[in-house]
């Protein structure tokens, strides 16, 4: 197969912060995969931050009508791309297409219900959309899930040399959450991430974390925050450092999406730690059991005070810790690779 992969090379498309998620988990296995013979790459932040929108969707059309692509890989960040060049590839071109869609818990209102049918394949993580999709008349939509870059994993070594960790953004009520897992059972605690006073880890530092710790804390609830900024978004839309009111249409989309509960749901945070052979303590959610065997595979909570409960255990217990980190592991390398969902996906379309 010859593939053009779009997406995000470093995070929210500033280098200051690194490598993406995409980046490093889609791009770099996609350069693993042997049936592959060439792959080119569209980094997305680059083109726009040196060239400006127009100039990316003429590299789009132009690299495709000259390479004959069999299929273009897209990691769908905000609406890079316009319409009319999607149609393009997909009616005039004929290459088929797949998006993988990361947020439609949140996306599926003002991107998704409009955007899927100019792909050839539209992937959705969120499988509670998918009857938002059947509703909607959108037929050319699949379920896949987040894995493990198996290709990062290394070997299932070990030092356990921290205790209990939490790596993640600081948002919502996961601060107020920890605190209270800290003060009410006297655990020692190491968060990382974004508004963490240890702030973010890159890749290869994250996967270290999940190995070396006796248990790595996750929670699924998405964050649908209410205050004056995510307020002032479904009025306005922010592009090219300006800002423009947003139709009514579009108004009326984002006021769904402002007006949603939090949702928990499966996050990719979940098959990297279980992947690297880190022992995973996460927030239930809904599918969850469809991936991993509860209880042995990993342990879930339901709330911070059976979280605290559940930690206290299991430190006295490094035996159960290391066999159910070591069945999570072997799951996670036979079922939950990137390589196997992107082989799949290709076999629904090529």
């Amino acid at each position: 197969m010859n593939i053009l992969y779009c997406g995000l090379k470093h995070d929210y498309g500033d280098p200051k912060k690194g490598y993406s998620f995409e980046h490093v988990n889609f791009f770099q296995t996609l350069q693993k995969i042997n049936n592959i013979k060439k792959l080119d790459y569209i980094a997305i932040d680059e083109v726009i931050s040196n060239n400006g929108k127009d100039f990316l969707n003429e590299l789009l059309i132009n690299k495709a009508k000259k390479e004959k692509y069999d299929l273009i890989f897209f990691f769908i960040f905000k609406d890079e791309f316009y319409p009319e060049t999607l149609k393009y590839l997909k009616d005039n071109l004929s290459i088929p297409t797949i998006a993988w869609m990361a947020d439609d818990h949140w996306r599926f209102e003002n991107y998704s219900k409009y955007n899927a049918r100019l792909y050839s394949l539209y992937v959705t993580t969120d499988e509670n959309s998918l009857i938002k999709y059947k509703q909607n008349k959108i037929f050319n939509v699949t379920l896949s899930q987040w894995a493990c870059n198996h290709y990062l994993s290394g070997d299932h070594v070990s030092k356990k040399n921290l205790k209990v960790s939490f790596v993640g953004m600081s948002y919502g009520n996961r601060r107020r959450d920890i605190n209270n897992l800290k003060i009410d059972n006297q655990i020692n605690l190491d968060c990382w991430g974004s508004g963490w006073p240890k702030g973010k880890l890159n890749a290869s530092e994250m996967l270290n974390v999940f190995k070396n710790s006796s248990i790595n804390l996750n929670f699924t609830k998405s964050s649908n925050q209410k205050n004056i900024r995510t307020a002032a978004k479904v009025f306005l839309n922010k592009e090219s450092l300006k800002y423009k009111l947003n139709t009514l249409s579009q108004i009326k989309d984002n006021i769904k999406i402002f007006l949603q509960k939090d949702t928990r749901q499966i996050k990719a945070r979940i098959f990297e730690v279980t992947g690297v052979g880190g022992f995973l303590l996460t927030e239930n959610c809904d599918y969850l059991e469809k991936y991993f065997e509860i209880d042995k595979e990993l342990i879930t909570f339901e709330n911070i005070k059976e979280a605290g409960e559940k930690i206290k255990f299991y430190l006295k217990n490094d035996k159960l810790i290391n066999s159910i980190s070591f069945n999570a592991r072997k799951k996670v390398f036979n079922e939950h690779t990137y390589e196997k969902r992107f082989l799949d996906l290709f076999q629904k379309i090529i």
